[in-house]
């Protein structure tokens, strides 16, 4: 039972505890006591190791930081030098034998956005549109196109609001998740999405999360 006891010990307000089983279930006394230690339990005996994996790390949960909590320090830009109000994307269709431009604009963000402004939008009305167009020389499709186009927009909207900040140690924070944050001020505060994660640990600071 040390086991148990040991995940019992562990910092729920910074730590949350998942435990994985990869062998049968024995439906003992002994792994019930386990089971309950911990935050949440993943039985995956017999899943292949995508499946496993997409349970694992493919689908983060939002992480809520607060300034002046876990959230020790926090800066952004914005920045509107990249944004643009659309994207096309031209090439031949060698099938159609036709030239084809797909594009993209401010609604391929869908429900990412939410009540929040979008840095083309911003750049429309101080300056006006500002059309990019890209030309492939090779062959292309006219789902591939809209894709590129589509994609390319969502790259540089998503650049529009960058920050980096460093909490006391929040381990649940990881590539591909989203902090909420708040404590910084009406403009700040929101969503964002995780592109980059550090966790470190040294004997002067202790544990820290760099993001």
């Amino acid at each position: 039972m040390l086991l148990a006891e040991l995940i019992e010990l562990h910092d729920r307000d910074r730590f949350e505890v998942h435990g994985v089983s990869i062998g049968a279930d024995d439906r003992s006394d002994i792994r019930a006591c386990i089971v309950r230690a911990f935050d949440q339990f993943h039985d995956v005996a017999g899943r292949g190791d995508r499946e496993i994996a997409k349970l694992l790390f493919l689908s983060p949960k939002t992480v809520e930081l607060a300034y002046g909590g876990r959230l020790m320090s926090f800066s952004v830009r914005a920045d509107l030098a990249d944004q643009c109000t659309e994207v096309g994307v031209c090439g031949w269709d060698v099938a159609g034998k036709e030239a084809i431009e797909e594009t993209a604009e401010v609604s391929a963000l869908g429900g990412e956005l939410g009540s929040d402004t979008s840095g083309s939008s911003i750049l429309s009305q101080a300056f006006g549109d500002r059309k990019e167009r890209v030309v492939r020389g090779a062959p292309l499709a006219t789902n591939q196109a809209r894709s590129l186009a589509r994609a390319m927009y969502l790259e540089r909207a998503r650049r529009f609001v960058c920050g980096t900040g460093t909490t006391d140690g929040t381990p649940t924070v990881r590539v591909g998740g989203r902090v909420s944050l708040s404590g910084l001020g009406a403009m700040l505060d929101g969503t964002y999405y995780v592109s980059r994660a550090r966790h470190r640990f040294d004997v002067e600071e202790g544990y820290r999360t760099e993001l």
